[in-house]
């Protein structure tokens, strides 16, 4: 899946607060979420930490991709 659709994705599930479906998108993803060359914003990474508080096993792609400190400060420790 693209990093841009994923990424839209993963802010409607946070936004909607579906935590159910966020088995389903990794299901569909290969239990992969691909955000390489992404510019994400603090809602992008409140998405990204949602998702990641409700999975238990992901491949997180980020190569190229730009996240503030104080947000990569906040998902570091879930991985």
């Amino acid at each position: 899946m693209s990093s841009s659709f994923v990424l839209s994705i993963i802010r409607e599930i946070y936004q909607t607060g579906s935590d159910h479906c966020v088995s389903s998108l990794l299901n569909s993803a290969e239990n992969c979420i691909n955000l390489n060359s992404r510019e994400l914003d603090s809602v992008h990474c409140a998405a990204l930490r949602f998702t990641l508080q409700h999975c238990t096993a992901v491949s997180l792609s980020l190569l190229f991709t730009s996240i503030p400190k104080a947000e990569l400060e906040s998902i570091e420790p879930l991985l």
